[in-house]
């Protein structure tokens, strides 16, 4: 491997050992036990059991291709510091290592951000929180003019896109991306904001190194999805296993053929996503079609309420009725036209108002 003979002409750390900071530096290597094809990364940790199976993006398809179980995992060399393990990352992974066809990385080495250790990330959040127990913060109820913004905006233009912005070419664990799927679940994007992120994406163009690797990752998946506790699991496997899922309850393609349905617990909401084929069953068990917004309104004595669905029968019981119960008179006067509520009615007709049984015939008054 073209890997291993850069990292012999060095010269090896091969004892195990923390760093000046107390956390273990390293380069490692995952190879694809298959294939062949390999990866080389760098990765600073509190433990060296932390589970870490590299950052980049075209491994992580491959292991959606042929499994975790199908690659292995070998660290190269341990470093003093996350500076000096950067630069042996930096030295080994370069552009000529980027296009060679049996390495999964995208990007050449040493492009991580600038590291802060813990021990001074806790030193200055503390020494911020003392700071601002006794002094509000400068900027506490200010804001930045338009011009401001508009200046701040054309500063940063450019200067994360591509290779330059710090999570390029790396990915989000899986805690992280389900952490981040909670908080927007039920958030609508408006219309100006998917034509912006529509424009980002406008004119992008990919090295043919790169859509070479992707289009071998790619060639002869297939595309399978289930639903689970409301929740599309998607998942691309090799055609010989599609029989094999599909009789566990996995259908074919992406699953974009789905219900919203919901029903009432005890006054509250549930509404979950379900496949086309499950509506009926869905349905036969009280569930009703679409988001539900579930609500009525409801009168009594001039009150007006709005309650769930599932409780107008219970206030209906005890003298309520449907609808806001706001009824409203044509009254008339000098050639004058208006509608007035009942509780006001009596008041005008002492007024010298009259009653109207239809607007568009207003000689048609009633005594």
């Amino acid at each position: 491997m073209k890997i291993k003979k850069k990292v012999q002409e060095k010269e090896i750390n091969t004892k195990i050992f923390k760093g000046t900071d107390g956390r273990y530096h390293y380069l490692y290597q995952i190879t694809n036990l298959i294939n062949g094809k390999y990866y080389v990364g760098m990765h600073s940790a509190d433990q060296l059991d932390d589970d870490y199976d590299g950052s980049g993006w075209a491994l992580k398809k491959a292991y959606e291709k042929y499994g975790k179980d199908k690659f292995e995992k070998e660290i190269l060399e341990f470093c003093y510091s996350r500076k000096e393990v950067l630069e042996l990352e930096a030295s080994i992974v370069d552009q000529d290592f980027v296009d060679d066809s049996m390495t999964y990385n995208l990007v050449t080495g040493g492009q991580s951000p600038l590291y802060v250790s813990r021990e001074t990330r806790n030193k200055m959040s503390n020494t911020w929180k003392e700071r601002y127990k006794k002094m509000p913060h400068p900027f506490l109820g200010k804001f930045h003019s338009d011009e401001a913004k508009q200046r701040m905006s054309n500063a940063r233009k450019g200067k994360r896109k591509g290779d330059k912005h710090p999570l390029y070419g790396k990915h989000h664990s899986d805690e992280s991306r389900e952490k981040m799927s909670k908080s927007r679940k039920g958030k609508v994007k408006s219309a100006e904001h998917r034509k912006h992120l529509s424009e980002s994406h406008t004119g992008k163009v990919l090295k043919e190194s790169t859509k070479e690797k992707l289009r071998e990752i790619n060639i002869g998946t297939k595309l399978v999805h289930r639903f689970v506790n409301g929740i599309i699991e998607k998942k691309k496997i090799e055609p010989e296993e599609l029989n094999e899922y599909l009789n566990s309850g996995w259908l074919l393609g992406i699953g974009v053929k789905k219900n919203k349905v919901h029903r009432f617990v005890d006054g509250k909401k549930e509404s979950i996503w379900i496949l086309e084929n499950e509506l009926e069953k869905y349905l036969s068990e009280g569930w009703i079609r679409g988001r539900g917004t579930g609500f009525k309104a409801i009168n009594k004595k001039g009150t007006v309420k709005v309650v769930l669905i599932s409780e107008v029968d219970k206030y209906i019981e005890k003298g309520w009725k449907l609808g806001r119960g706001v009824k409203r008179f044509c009254i008339s006067k000098e050639g004058k036209i208006k509608r007035v509520l009942f509780s006001e009615l009596k008041s005008y007709l002492d007024d010298g108002w009259k009653r109207v049984i239809n607007k568009k015939k207003i000689n048609k008054i009633v005594e």
